[in-house]
């Protein structure tokens, strides 16, 4: 496991580097600086499935630093630093209390961009008309449905008038693709709301994100995207790998459909992108060994028990 004390240097130091630079930097030059400017450890060196250990730590926690409105990721690998990074840096000066500002920081994001009623949904990206357009998703904060054959709709269409219209223009299909066809349609434009949770998949991948928009229809290149809705991807720089996925989402997200509802499975689906807790070292004391059987204790738990991550640590 890697040393959290360790983490917190390195995002620290991140930021430092983009305030100094003052201008976007490609993630490749940050990963570099830090590789430059740290002797690490052979455990952190170690390769695992899409880099090293290190790097993967680091960009996993760095949602923590978008999230505190300190560095601005634009999906395609840049990062800046915002006015607030040299605030930040001029009150926090050592990286543990840099840290516990980011914790903090990331659990008042969460207390604020949580409406009191949400839904999760499967939105499939990775093959539509054989083009993977989750990279283009990321990169521009959206997600699509492709309804290339669905003529333009207004704003505010009613479920009847939609159903009724999709189910014209996709006619041609057999009656079990046009009722599922409809059925998609249909919960994309009328059913996914704004701070609904979004799941998608590329490859081996999985990326998750909050709704921030309603439904747009926007004619597309090949009518690839022509339904549009924008969203913030939580976890863009640090996908989760499919073989890490608690049950039942393996299961869930095996459906051939391209939108489907998961909100059974939305609490799961949220702790996917809590910043893990990493394990403690030097002076500190070990951690209990905890129950095999029992999660790892979460950031929304530390919430509800009034009690800082670090404890949990």
């Amino acid at each position: 496991m890697i040393n959290q004390k360790r983490v917190s240097e390195w995002l620290r130091e991140a930021t430092v580097f983009l305030v100094e630079r003052g201008e976007p930097t490609i993630r490749a030059e940050i990963i570099g600086h830090l590789s430059d400017t740290f002797d690490f450890t052979a455990e952190e060196r170690e390769v695992v499935r899409d880099g090293e250990a290190w790097i993967e730590r680091f960009l996993w926690m760095s949602i923590g630093l978008v999230k505190a409105g300190w560095v601005v990721k634009d999906g395609s690998g840049v990062w800046a630093a915002t006015a607030e990074a040299a605030q930040a840096l001029d009150r926090y000066t050592d990286p543990g209390s840099f840290q516990r500002a980011i914790d903090t920081a990331y659990l008042a994001w969460r207390r604020s961009n949580r409406p009191s009623q949400r839904r999760a949904w499967l939105i499939r990206g990775s093959s539509v008309l054989g083009v993977n357009l989750v990279p283009e998703w990321l990169r521009d904060g959206y997600c699509s449905l492709a309804g290339s054959q669905l003529w333009p709709i207004d704003p505010g269409v009613s479920v009847a008038d939609l159903a009724a219209a999709a189910t014209e223009d996709y006619a041609h299909l057999k009656h079990h693709e046009l009722n599922a066809k409809v059925d998609e349609i249909v919960a994309f434009v009328t059913r996914v709301s704004v701070g609904d949770v979004v799941v998608t998949t590329s490859e081996h991948h999985i990326y998750v994100g909050d709704v921030t928009t309603s439904c747009e229809y926007q004619p597309s290149e090949g009518g690839l995207s022509n339904l549009r809705r924008r969203v913030d991807w939580r976890n863009a720089d640090a996908p989760i790998d499919y073989s890490d996925l608690p049950a039942p989402l393996p299961a869930r997200l095996q459906t051939g459909r391209d939108v489907l509802d998961l909100t059974a499975d939305l609490n799961l689906i949220d702790e996917l992108t809590l910043p893990a807790p990493v394990a403690t070292g030097g002076d500190e004391p070990s951690p209990q060994p905890r129950h095999e059987h029992l999660r790892e204790p979460s950031l929304e738990l530390a919430e509800e028990l009034l009690v800082d991550r670090a404890w949990l640590s």
